[in-house]
This record gives C-alpha cells, structure tokens and sequence, in this order.
C-alpha cells in the first residue's frame, strides 16, 4: 500500500532568522563558565584592635615587599569578599619573641577617586592574624576586601601597619576598581534600540514616496535589510562590550556612562552618514 505523501510546510524567513538566534544564545549561555565559591581565609581582625605591647629597644623598622607595596584588586561586577593574599613586610632586625600577633595593629581608608564624583569610602577592610616568617624578621598577613553594595569606580587608599612601640609604621597602597554590570546592559540595550531605529529610518527615507506609514514597513518586509542591520548592530554590540571590558570602573558617571554608549553606537553603525540622509539638499546657486 503506498504511502500518503508528506505535506511540505513552509517556513517564513523571519522565523527561521529568530530560530537561527535563538540558538546561538543558548549555545552562548552554555558556554558561560560556572565556577563554585572557593573557600576563603578567615578574617577576624578588624580595624584598630590590637592589644598593647611593651616598647622595643632597639627601634624595629618594616618595609613592605616589593610585591606588596602597592596591590591592585579589580572586583569587575563581582561583589563576593576577595582576598588580598600574602602581604608582606620585611623587618630590619628580629621580633622579640615577646611580640604576639594580636599585637600587630592596622589601619586603612580607602576612598573613590575622581574630580567629578560623589566621594565614597569603600567598606573597612578585614585581616587575618598576621604571622612571623624568616625567623621572625618578617611579617605577613591577608586582606579581605568585602565590595557589597559599593558604587561603580576607582577606590584608592592604604593600609597602615604599626605595632608595639618602636615598631615603625608603614604603609601599603591599595587601588580597588569595581563596575556596573547591570547598568551596562540596560545602558547597552537603549544604544542598540536607538540604532535600529536610525538604520530603519535611514532605509525609510530612502523608500518615502509620501506615506510614512508605507515608508517604514517597506525595509521590515526586505530579509536582506534585517540580515545586513544585525551584522551592523552586532558590530556596535562589539564596539559597546569593547569600552565595559576596558575599562575596570565602567559605569562611575552613571548616566553619562549611558549617554557615551549611545553615542558609541551611533558612530560604530556610521551615524554621519545616516543624519545626512535626513538633512535637506542645498539649492544649487542660480534656482
């Protein structure tokens, strides 16, 4: 007995552009890395907590390692505790065995940096214990840095470290660098929406015989039109996702942040040229 023959179904090119998308979405978030939380040093000293220690003779100074003399931690749009591992200060001569480490006492302020922001200072840092290595003649400790709920920018400060007395102070430079994650995306959105419009426009113009109505629709119904708008878009994403990843304090100016965006993707997908099209032809001389 023969078989019935199949029916052909059609599929419309816009569907199949929307499936083709789709797709590569969900193969991107696939991608994504997922990573568990590490377990982290405990950090129980606080600021300015240390217990008194009687006066060292001779006079002990430190000095901070070459490699811990100024650290730098980028938070990105992360705001878990981070660690600042391993500080270490050299001693110019030994601890006395008498000198414990709750004995060590810290000291930081850490504040945004930038003429034209709001000044704020990023939450008190937390230490470990400090300990003794090199047979006492050196001293090193952890940071923990905890960014909740901090404002997007660049924080910039020292940490102090003193002790008994005799024990020379000394500092440690710390930079900090957290961004708005969330505010890109939005930011980035109204970029592109604002982009699509100007390209639909700009092809609307060129098909406007009196109806604007007719005009605008004309470029939707065209699959080549959508195809060659989402390379351009997809190019001024590019552009866009450039600046936030270049720049470790993105979104400190907060709408200006935005506003630059737009302004990105207006010249990524040739926004000049598209403005001309709207702009009047000049009269020649003599009309």
């Amino acid at each position: 007995m023969p078989l019935p023959p199949v029916a052909r179904v059609r599929s419309s090119p816009h569907l199949t552009l929307a499936a083709a998308l789709a797709s590569l979405l969900v193969l991107l978030f696939a991608l994504l890395p997922s990573s568990a939380p590490a377990a982290g040093p405990e950090c129980k000293r606080r600021l300015n907590d240390a217990t008194s220690g009687e006066r060292l003779k001779p006079p002990v100074t430190s000095t901070p390692n070459a490699q811990s003399a100024q650290r730098q931690v980028n938070f990105g749009t992360d705001r878990e505790v981070k660690p600042v591992r391993n500080i270490r200060l050299t001693l110019n001569r030994r601890l006395p065995d008498r000198v414990t480490p709750d004995q060590i006492n810290f000291e930081a302020l850490i504040s945004r940096s930038g003429d034209s922001l709001e000044s704020i200072d990023f939450p008190d840092p937390t230490f470990t214990d400090p300990w003794f290595g090199a047979e006492r003649k050196a001293i090193a400790f952890t940071v923990c840095l905890d960014p909740e709920g901090v404002a997007a920018g660049k924080y910039v400060g020292a940490i102090t470290v003193s002790g008994p007395p005799g024990l020379t102070a000394t500092s440690v430079n710390l930079t900090v660098t957290a961004k708005n994650g969330c505010l890109f995306w939005i930011g980035a959105a109204i970029a592109l929406v604002v982009a699509f419009l100007l390209l639909l426009f700009k092809d609307a113009a060129a098909a406007f015989k009196g109806n604007w109505c007719e005009a605008l629709t004309t470029p939707l119904k065209d699959l080549r039109w959508w195809g060659a708008s989402a390379l351009g878009l997809g190019a001024a994403f590019g552009t866009l996702y450039a600046i936030y990843a270049n720049d470790p304090s993105w979104g400190a100016s907060g709408v200006g942040a935005v506003i630059a965006l737009i302004g990105s993707s207006f010249a990524a997908i040739g926004g000049k040229s598209i403005a001309s099209a709207f702009a009047k032809p000049a009269t020649p001389a003599g009309e």
